[in-house]
């Protein structure tokens, strides 16, 4: 017999406005899985995150994170596919953000570990706010300068300020860089501050999907 896979967004969708499951909603999809109903989620989140948000749920299928730029084994946490920018792409992505007063916070492999880089003396107050929600889960590499916030594979690039500043950027990359990269130009439901996300051409959800 035929089975349909049932994928589905967190944010705004799953998760209540405190970014967690309900214990209906836990409680509901706990049962459908066990009762062989084919779950999982695909979202904007990190593994560790997502993880966090659905502490007590547990998807027997692989798991779409940072947008489709990975998908992983759920119940070990291994990449199983992963889409990433070749070093001229990320060199060319962070070169134009910096053009134009955008300091990203840069998402790489890093000796073998998912880390997220960020240069301190450049962040504006929206995305020192967003690290501040990030502080304990071990990914986080603070830096003075820019030297190094390339280094690793490069998958992900967020940006988090004004609406100004982030629009022209946001045509600007899709103009000229299109043909290696996908874009999610959108407002992020918690906070309110313009978020724009920059991940590797091949890297979707629905690709992941």
């Amino acid at each position: 017999m035929k089975k349909t896979l049932f994928l589905s967004d967190l944010d705004g969708t799953l998760l209540q406005p405190d970014e967690r499951l309900s214990d209906f909603t836990r409680e509901t999809l706990i049962r459908l899985i066990e009762n062989g109903m084919l779950f999982s989620y695909a979202t904007a989140r990190s593994y560790s995150t997502a993880r966090h948000c659905t502490e007590g749920l547990t998807a027997e299928i692989p798991l779409i994170v940072h947008n489709g730029t990975f998908i992983i084994d759920n119940r070990t946490g291994k990449i199983l596919h992963k889409n990433t920018f070749q070093p001229e792409q990320a060199a060319k992505i962070f070169s134009l953000l910096s053009q134009n007063g955008v300091a990203p916070i840069v998402y790489s492999i890093l000796d073998e570990k998912e880390r997220f880089s960020y240069n301190r003396l450049q962040i504006p107050d929206e995305t020192r706010a967003f690290i501040l929600t990030r502080k304990g889960d071990g990914r986080e590499r603070m830096l003075l300068s820019d030297e190094t916030i390339l280094d690793g594979e490069v998958y992900y690039f967020a940006c988090i300020d004004r609406e100004e500043r982030l629009f022209p950027v946001w045509k600007e990359l899709c103009a000229q860089y299109r043909s290696i990269l996908n874009c999610v130009y959108q407002k992020d439901i918690y906070s309110g501050h313009q978020w724009l996300e920059i991940m590797p051409a091949s890297a979707s959800k629905a690709h992941a999907a």
